[in-house]
């Protein structure tokens, strides 16, 4: 039988150990699914451990009984890493981008906002709107069988985000102009196993001359997606998939 599973990242979980759900998890458990007080479930700890469990009733309210490490639930985490440096987009355009890179597997996703994003909200906004990003993400992670989230930050300037970036890992930016070798011609030609790859993609209308110095003085390098002009969110998508195929785990079209 497959159990319904839920995530709850950074957790410490030992057999025996009972813990109350987040707000957003019980309701997925209670009125999405539909539990009631017994019913089993599989809860997978972010760090690629799945545990059987019950939802039990507890002192303050419903929680989740840890019962037992199951080794053999199949838990999810990309083989390659990677990041994303995108902007903020307008309306609900960064969270489709951020559901989507979640389900591809991506690392983390690092939102900025560039020189040319129409969205400019102030800092107690862009708390909330990091926090609404941050559930997205944990939303998709679990329907998409991850074992972990990914980090999820948001940034008031390109350069906020760029000196914290690792070292090690290859630095792209997606580049409309003519000219742009193909990203994956590029991955392609990576020498040896990668340390990652780190993605920017800019608004509607691209980075700023000053933002295109910033990172190429940061060690990014053009890339392309062809000769079409996508939506920002389309790109960072479009992009994710293409380094699934060349560097992760969606490269084997054999593999079920």
């Amino acid at each position: 039988m497959t159990l319904p599973r839920v995530l709850v990242p950074a957790r410490d979980l030992v057999p025996g150990r009972r813990l109350v759900p987040a707000e957003s998890t019980l309701w997925y458990l209670r009125h999405v699914l539909r539990l009631g007080t017994g019913s089993p479930v599989l809860v997978v700890d972010g760090c690629g451990r799945a545990w059987t469990a019950e939802l039990a009733e507890g002192a303050a309210g419903p929680e989740l009984a840890i019962r037992d490490l199951d080794p053999e639930a199949r838990v999810v985490a990309s083989t390659a890493r990677i990041e994303l440096v995108m902007a903020l987009l307008k309306g609900d355009r960064t969270e489709l981008a951020v559901q989507k890179a979640t389900e591809l597997g991506v690392h983390a996703v690092h939102v900025v906002v560039c020189d040319r994003s129409v969205p400019r909200p102030e800092i107690a906004e862009r708390s909330r709107k990091a926090e609404r990003m941050e559930r997205v993400a944990l939303d998709a992670a679990r329907q998409c069988g991850r074992a972990d989230v990914p980090r999820v930050t948001l940034d008031g300037s390109l350069q906020d985000i760029v000196g914290r970036l690792e070292s090690g890992m290859t630095r792209l930016v997606l580049d409309e102009r003519a000219g742009a070798r193909p990203l994956g011609a590029l991955l392609a030609d990576l020498p040896g196993p990668s340390g990652g790859v780190v993605l920017a993609i800019g608004p509607e209308g691209a980075h700023s001359d000053r933002e295109r110095a910033l990172l190429e003085a940061s060690g990014f390098l053009g890339v392309g997606l062809g000769p079409r002009v996508l939506k920002a969110e389309t790109a960072a998508i479009a992009a994710v998939v293409i380094c699934q195929a060349v560097l992760g785990d969606m490269g084997d079209l054999h593999d079920g």
